[in-house]
């Protein structure tokens, strides 16, 4: 989950800087046809958030499945508190 956000999130700043250099050479009048500029703005960003609701879709649910096992340090007829039990928690990534 992390790396597809890190990944979202690079093509987000990818976009931005795109935005921001388009944005000087317009200022700075390097011959940057104004109309342009804004569609592709418009287009990346568009695309950026088809790319977004289209992985929202498709990605598969993850199941996970955890298993709990008591494991007892003593025979039970020993066992006098609760303190003795020792729990583990494993969990299976399916």
């Amino acid at each position: 989950m992390i790396r597809g956000l890190k990944k979202k999130i690079g093509i987000g700043v990818g976009i931005a800087i795109l935005i921001v250099i388009i944005s000087f050479l317009g200022v700075f009048r390097f011959h940057v046809d104004v109309a342009l500029a804004i569609w592709a703005i418009a287009g990346f960003v568009m695309a950026y958030s088809i790319y977004l609701l289209v992985s929202y879709f498709i990605q598969p649910a993850k199941l996970i499945t955890i298993s709990t096992k008591v494991e007892l340090k003593s025979p039970p007829r020993i066992l006098k508190s609760v303190q003795n039990y020792r729990l583990k928690v494993s969990s299976e990534k399916h």
